[in-house]
């Protein structure tokens, strides 16, 4: 009699729990808990595709990648963004190690992914080097996607962030507006052709700049720096760079000098400057920061820019 009664409390039990969870002390019913709701995962796991693009460009086989977000259907046109590698990088740094493939399928957007030449280097557009390949793959972007052509964007690292700058100066009409990491805006030994905006007249567009207190491969402060294979740099100070971008396109700096960023890091200190027709020119220094990509915060900071400045239609 014992084991019976005992079968038919358990019973009991189990059929209560399967029916919405075991009474309380009340004689209520106790809800089951409810399902934990998944972080989405990684651009792959969301369905985001990427394309292969190989093209002979001034003689030379180019490689790069195409990241396509998952709601990319090939009609509705979405912004796309030219992301540059520093020297010694591949297309994996800025596609999966910086993270901005993930970012901008988040986002919705399209990335470009390009391997450069031999350590990085850019050349003045002048054919077959980087800068030209670029161009080319703006146009190839272009032809044969569905992309925002008043939302065309170039983001790059280093020797990257240095054809961000060249590529802008000599094309600027291709880009809406660009970001450069840990790169020398002008160097002292540059044509002016290369990387002067006033120079080159650029058309308006907004720039951010992001630079590290201890870099010392581009000092933040400017100067020579010798390295280790006898090459070297003579990049003028960033502040510099950054008002001589201001005076391009006609900016003001903003009343109270460096400022504070709203939701981000309190170390980071921001100078901007702003021209009658709302675009740009914004220097953000992270004091704590070496030449390396600012993982923690770049990609939403750069993205929030690119979507807070006017496009290329605001320009006419």
């Amino acid at each position: 009699m014992y084991r019976r009664g005992l079968l038919l409390v358990t019973l009991a039990w189990t059929l209560a729990c399967l029916s919405g969870g075991p009474p309380d002390k009340a004689g209520a019913k106790v809800p089951p808990p409810a399902p934990v709701a998944e972080s989405p995962g990684p651009a792959a796991q969301r369905g985001a595709r990427v394309l292969d693009w190989s093209d002979e460009v001034g003689g030379q086989m180019r490689q790069a990648k195409v990241s396509l977000p998952a709601a990319y259907d090939g009609k509705t046109p979405v912004p796309v963004v030219l992301a540059l590698h520093g020297g010694g990088g591949t297309i994996e740094t800025m596609m999966s190690q910086n993270g901005w493939r993930d970012s901008l399928d988040r986002k919705g957007w399209i990335g470009i992914y390009p391997q450069t030449g031999k350590k990085g280097k850019q050349d003045r557009g002048d054919g077959g080097g980087d800068v030209d390949y670029y161009v080319h793959l703006l146009k190839k972007a272009e032809a044969e996607l569905a992309i925002d052509t008043d939302r065309v964007y170039v983001v790059g690292f280093s020797a990257g962030g240095r054809g961000t700058y060249m590529l802008v100066n000599q094309f600027g009409k291709y880009v809406t507006a660009f970001a450069a990491h840990s790169s020398s805006i002008m160097k002292n030994d540059d044509p002016p052709t290369w990387t002067d905006p006033v120079t080159n007249q650029v058309p308006k567009m907004s720039m951010l700049h992001i630079h590290g207190k201890r870099d010392t491969r581009i000092p933040w402060d400017g100067g020579r720096v010798v390295r280790d294979d006898g090459s070297s740099d003579d990049s003028i100070p960033a502040a510099d760079g950054a008002k001589r971008w201001a005076k391009a396109i006609g900016a003001q700096m903003e009343d109270g000098g460096a400022q504070t960023l709203p939701g981000r890091p309190s170390r980071l200190r921001s100078q901007r400057w702003v021209s009658d027709s709302g675009h740009v020119v914004q220097l953000i220094l992270d004091p704590n920061l070496p030449h390396e990509w600012a993982k923690l915060y770049a990609n939403d900071l750069i993205l929030d820019f690119f979507d807070s400045v006017p496009t290329k239609a605001d320009r006419k």
